[in-house]
């Protein structure tokens, strides 16, 4: 009996030891690995803003093949979402989250696992340096609590040889990826107004662009007679273009006041959200290159293209004599 009772108090000081010590470990979690990537900090970035080719370089996509997905919110940037759910109890279930974002720079995420209470946040830190971008994966996790301290005690060990898996994944699926013309890159379009004129006319580039000097010049000659500024090149917005018939729009972006009289002209927006640009230099006639690249980009990354592509004008024949300087970013609007 007395043996017993001195087992219980030996098992009851271990208890009480292993709690104490629990209590004084740190209540906070923090991992990173990092690689370099031959590729600018732009094209880095572009992969990371979305969760469309995530499972192409994660470490954890191929542990289940059965593993479902599915993906909320917006497609780019902040609120973009993904959860998983796996029978494969090194997946599990959970979801993560686009915090936020710092162009070209920083995506944060916040991860939620199934049964476990904390939320622990996972960056992406983009550095310019020699030879290209570094890129630093973190881990960082506050208010650990009980037993899970002891748990992330060896966090490194446990998931620093995923995270440098993922990261080579990465660096191999950015540096393969294939070489765009006219600097094809994502890009975050605001709120944007202008001072529109619409038209709609048979596809005929030499009538479409007598129509649209026609209409330029109205607008920049209202412009001048209000004493208005434009605060950007002027833009074409194309509605419609097929074979037979193509609707647009010649617009220049200004402020829009209530006591503006537009006269004949109307004010339309650009939505915000993301478009891919590019930025031809060339003559105008030569533009559908710039729409082949574009197309060739969204298929490589699984965007989906939707709205009104649009041009917009930064230089032309009123710059340069030579129509091989002209300089015309086009947008085409993804989701």
């Amino acid at each position: 009996m007395k043996a017993i009772k001195v087992l219980l108090v030996i098992l009851l000081l271990l208890v009480v030891t292993i709690f104490g010590a629990v209590y004084f470990l740190p209540d906070e979690a923090h991992m990173e690995r990092s690689v370099v990537i031959r590729a600018s900090p732009q094209e880095v970035y572009q992969e990371l803003i979305s969760f469309r080719n995530f499972n192409t370089w994660s470490p954890w996509a191929q542990r289940d093949p059965k593993t479902k997905f599915t993906y909320e919110g917006p497609s780019f940037g902040e609120g973009a979402a993904f959860h998983w759910s796996s029978q494969n109890p090194d997946v599990g279930d959970g979801s993560m989250e686009i915090v936020a974002v710092e162009k070209n720079h920083k995506v944060v995420c916040k991860m939620r696992f199934e049964g476990y209470p904390s939320e622990p946040v996972a960056s992406f830190l983009l550095a310019p340096t020699a030879g290209g971008t570094e890129v630093t994966w973190t881990y960082n996790e506050n208010q650990v609590k009980g037993l899970s301290k002891i748990f992330m005690l060896g966090i490194d060990g446990f998931l620093g040889a995923d995270y440098e898996s993922g990261l080579q994944q990465l660096k191999e699926r950015v540096e393969s990826a294939p070489v765009f013309k006219y600097n094809v890159h994502l890009t975050e379009i605001s709120t944007q107004h202008y001072l529109a004129v619409p038209d709609s006319t048979v596809n005929d580039p030499a009538l479409m662009a007598t129509r649209m000097a026609q209409h330029f010049g109205d607008i920049y000659a209202y412009l001048a007679v209000k004493g208005i500024e434009p605060l950007g090149p002027r833009m074409v917005v194309f509605r419609r273009f097929d074979r037979e018939l193509v609707s647009f729009e010649c617009g220049v972006p200004v402020a829009i006041s209530p006591e503006m009289e537009l006269a004949d002209f109307q004010v339309s927006e650009l939505n915000p959200g993301f478009a891919i640009q590019a930025d031809f230099t060339g003559p105008h006639s030569e533009l559908a290159k710039a729409y082949d690249e574009l197309m060739k980009f969204s298929l490589y990354y699984n965007y989906e293209t939707a709205g009104n592509p649009w041009e917009q004008y930064v230089s032309g024949p009123e710059s340069y004599a030579d129509s091989t300087q002209w300089l015309t970013r086009v947008f085409y609007p993804v989701e």
